[in-house]
């Protein structure tokens, strides 16, 4: 995949549901509760929307209520380079080539 094919695809192909991936998703307290980043990603006329989504989730200490809390969220427009380079860093490019060539 190149720069200039992710441009191909916003341009030609029909999002009719958002790429979806789980970034990480890690054990914390022990066995009792998970870290988990997640991202949606929507295309734009000029580029692609990004949604980013951190929660931790569990018991944090015996006998607790369960909770669950957004960590870090935030939304962000960046073009076909900014997104390609999005993809190297998180190592998504297999997974959105996947979800290419279902859309």
């Amino acid at each position: 995949m190149r720069i200039q094919e992710l441009a191909s695809y916003r341009n030609e192909k029909n999002f009719s549901s958002p790429f979806y991936a789980e970034l990480f998703c890690d054990d914390i307290w022990g066995d009792n509760g998970e870290d988990c980043a997640s991202v949606t990603i929507h295309p734009t006329k000029e580029g692609w929307h990004l949604h980013y989504i951190r929660t931790q989730s569990g018991i944090p200490y015996p006998f607790a209520p369960h909770t669950s809390k957004i960590v870090d969220e935030y939304e962000k427009d960046v073009n076909d380079e900014q997104f390609y380079d999005y993809l190297l860093l998180h190592n998504l490019q297999e997974a959105f080539m996947d979800y290419i060539t279902t859309v």
